[in-house]
C-alpha cells in the first residue's frame, strides 16, 4: 500500500463536490499524489500545470481488487488534499467500495450460488429475475452457462460480483519455466503472478498492467507454468502469435509439438494453442464464427488475453461462456476508447496488478524515455483548403501535412546510425517518406513472412530505419529501437500512444535513453487530439515537452532537443 508522506501544511490536490480532483503539478508532492490517483481515479485532462482526475465506480473497484479499502483511499486523498474533502464525496467512496464483496458467487454442492451479504436494492432484484435465477433469502442458484452473463448484467447496475466459485480443471500440461541460463523472473513479475492467483482477493482471474518492454509475456508464461493446464493464448496479430511461440520454446521446458499457432494455414489445436482475435471473430458465408466455436469447446485451464484492451465484442461473448477456467489479461493500459472497460472487468477480471511505468523505469527494467511534441507549421499550400474543409477533411490534412516529412527527414538524419522507427496512420504519407529515404514501408498489405523478415533485419542492424503503419502498434518485439518518430495517429487514441512509446522502451545495452517525437500540425484540430494522447503519458509520470519547429524553407530542427 502506498504511504502518505507528512510534513507539508497543504497538499497538491483540490477535491470537488462532483468527484473531480485537480492535481497541481508544480507542487513538490505532486508525484506522490499521482501515484495514489493512478490507482483510485481516472485521468481526464492534462493541462501543463493542473491535471484533472475523476473518481469513478470502476476505478474504486479496481482499487478494491488491488487490496485497497475505503479507509485507505480516504486517508490517502485527505493526506494530499489542500483543503477539506467534501463529505458527500467521502460518503460516496465508502458506499461504492462497500459494494465490492456485497454479492459473492461461490460453489456449493456442485452448484453455483450467488449470495448477498446485505439486502439488495430493486435494480439488483430485477436483474436476478430477468436472468431467471431461482432462490430466496439472499441466495440464488446460477446455471453454469449464465455465470459470466449474470456478472456482466449486475455490474451494469452498479453492483460488482466477487466471483470465488473457482475453476474446473483443464487437461494437464507438462510445462515448467527454465531455471538454467540468465533467465529468471524479475521481482515484479513474481508479484504479478502471485497477485493473479490470489483467489480470496478477486477470484483468481484478472488483468496485469505492466509497461511495454517490461516482460508481460513472461508473466503469462509463469502463470501457465504454475497452472500446468492446457492453455489458449489470444493475441492481436499473427506476428505476435509467432513471437509468443518463440518465447514459450525459449523460456519453458515443454515439448515443441505441444505448442501451435492456430492461424493461417495451420489450424490444429495443441495443448498450448496461440491464435488471434481476428481468427476468433472470422465469419464464414453463413455468418458463423467456426474458429471461436471450435476453440470454446476445448477443456482449457487457462486463457491468456494478450493486449486485453483490444478484445473485440465477439470475444467478450466468448469470455462469458468460458468462466469455468482462469482468465489472464495482459496490457500496458486498460484504457479503451469505446468505454467497454466494464466488459473487461466483469468477464475477464479486475485489475489484479498494476505497476506505473516510471517505477519500472527507475528500477532499470525499461529504458528511460523523453517525449517531445513538435509543433509543425501547416504547409501554406494546405492552409486555405484546411480552413474551408469539413472536420474529417481538416483532420486528414493536418495529419498528412507535407512539412512533417521534412521534419521527419531531418530527425532521421540527426539520428543516423541509431535504430529509428517511423510510425504513421496514413499509408500514403508513410510510403512517401520511406520512398524519399530509399526504403520500403511495412503495412497491413505486407505479407506476414515479409513483415517478420523486416523485423528480424532491423533487430540485426541491417535496416537502420523501419517505416511502420499501425501493424506495429502492438506486440512487435524490436528491442534495439531507440527513437520513434510519429507522423500521424488514430485521432486521440491513448491506447495507441502507449503502444508506440512501448516500442522503444526495451532496456538499451549501453543504458541509453529513448526518444519519442510526436509531429503535430500547429493551429489545427490535431493539437486537441494530441492533448488526449498526452493523458496516458502524464498518467504514467512522463514529462511531455511541446517544442515549436522553426519556420523557413527547410523547417530546421536546430532548436529541437536531442
Amino acid at each position: 500500500m502506498l504511504q502518505v508522506s507528512t510534513g507539508w501544511p497543504r497538499g497538491p490536490l483540490w477535491i470537488g463536490t462532483e468527484r473531480k480532483i485537480w492535481c497541481y503539478m508544480d507542487h513538490p508532492k505532486s508525484a506522490e499524489a499521482v501515484r495514489v490517483l493512478s490507482v483510485t481515479a481516472e485521468l481526464m485532462k492534462t493541462p501543463p500545470r493542473v491535471h484533472e482526475y475523476r473518481l469513478t465506480e470502476l476505478s474504486l473497484w479496481h482499487a478494491c481488487a488491488l487490496g485497497w479499502e475505503a479507509r485507505d483511499v480516504l486517508d490517502a486523498l485527505r493526506g494530499y488534499s489542500m483543503g477539506s474533502m467534501p463529505f458527500a464525496v467521502q460518503e460516496w467512496i465508502v458506499q461504492t467500495m462497500e459494494r465490492w464483496g456485497g454479492l459473492i458467487l461461490s460453489r456449493s454442492g456442485g452448484r453455483y450460488v450467488l449470495a448477498a451479504r446485505r439486502p439488495v436494492p430493486p435494480e439488483v432484484r430485477r436483474v436476478i429475475e430477468a436472468c431467471g435465477l431461482s432462490g430466496a433469502n439472499g441466495r440464488w442458484t446460477v446455471p453454469a452457462r449464465l455465470r459470466g452473463e449474470v456478472k456482466r448484467r449486475l455490474l451494469s447496475t452498479g453492483y460488482p460480483v466477487l466471483d470465488t466459485a473457482g475453476y474446473v480443471p483443464g487437461e494437464p500440461l507438462d510445462v515448467e519455466l527454465r531455471t538454467s541460463g540468465s533467465f529468471a523472473l524479475r521481482p515484479y513479475q513474481e508479484q504479478a503472478v502471485e497477485s493473479f492467483f490470489d483467489e480470496a482477493r478477486h477470484g483468481g482471474s484478472g488483468v496485469v498492467v505492466l509497461p511495454c518492454g517490461s516482460g508481460k509475456t513472461v508473466v503469462g508464461l509463469a502463470a501457465m507454468a504454475r497452472c500446468r493446464q492446457h492453455t489458449l493464448i489470444l493475441t492481436s496479430t499473427t506476428t505476435a502469435a509467432h513471437q509468443w511461440r518463440r518465447e514459450i520454446l525459449d523460456k519453458c521446458e515443454i515439448d515443441p509439438d505441444a505448442v501451435g499457432v492456430y492461424a493461417g494455414g495451420d489450424k490444429r489445436v495443441r495443448p498450448v494453442t496461440i491464435s488471434t482475435y481476428t481468427m476468433m471473430t472470422w465469419k464464414n458465408s453463413r455468418n458463423a464464427m467456426p474458429h471461436l466455436r471450435a476453440l470454446s469447446r476445448r477443456p482449457w485451464g487457462l486463457i491468456i488475453y494478450d493486449e486485453v484492451h483490444l478484445v473485440p465484442a465477439p470475444v467478450f461473448r466468448f469470455s462469458a461462456s468460458v468462466q469455468n477456467c482462469r482468465r489472464l489479461g495482459l496490457t500496458a493500459t486498460l484504457v479503451r476508447e469505446d468505454g467497454r472497460e466494464r466488459e473487461v472487468f466483469s468477464l475477464i477480471g479486475p485489475k489484479c496488478f498494476d505497476l506505473p511505468w516510471r517505477i519500472v523505469e527507475e528500477d532499470g527494467w525499461i529504458a528511460k524515455a523523453r517525449c517531445f511534441e513538435l509543433r509543425v507549421p501547416l504547409d501554406p499550400k494546405v492552409r486555405e483548403a484546411y480552413r474551408r474543409g469539413g472536420s474529417r477533411e481538416r483532420w486528414r490534412m493536418a495529419a498528412t501535412n507535407p512539412r512533417k516529412l521534412e521534419v521527419a527527414q531531418a530527425l532521421i538524419e540527426r539520428y543516423r546510425g541509431t535504430p529509428v522507427l517511423v510510425i504513421a496512420h496514413y499509408l500514403e504519407q508513410l510510403r512517401d517518406l520511406a520512398e524519399r529515404c530509399g526504403a520500403r514501408a511495412v503495412t497491413g498489405e505486407t505479407p506476414e513472412p515479409a513483415r517478420r523478415a523486416a523485423y528480424e533485419a532491423f533487430r540485426r542492424g541491417e535496416i537502420p530505419v523501419l517505416f511502420l503503419s499501425r501493424v506495429a502498434n502492438t506486440a512487435v518485439d524490436l528491442p534495439d529501437a531507440r527513437v520513434a518518430i510519429e507522423l500521424s495517429g488514430n485521432f486521440g487514441s491513448r491506447q495507441e500512444e502507449a503502444q508506440r512509446l512501448g516500442r522503444i522502451l526495451r532496456p538499451k545495452r549501453d543504458g541509453g535513453e529513448a526518444r519519442l517525437y510526436l509531429l503535430v500540425s500547429e493551429d489545427t484540430e490535431e493539437v486537441e487530439s494530441a492533448a488526449r494522447r498526452r493523458q496516458f503519458l502524464a498518467e504514467q509520470g512522463y514529462e511531455y515537452r511541446i517544442v515549436p519547429v522553426a519556420g523557413g524553407a527547410e523547417y530546421a530542427i536546430n532548436g529541437v532537443p536531442q
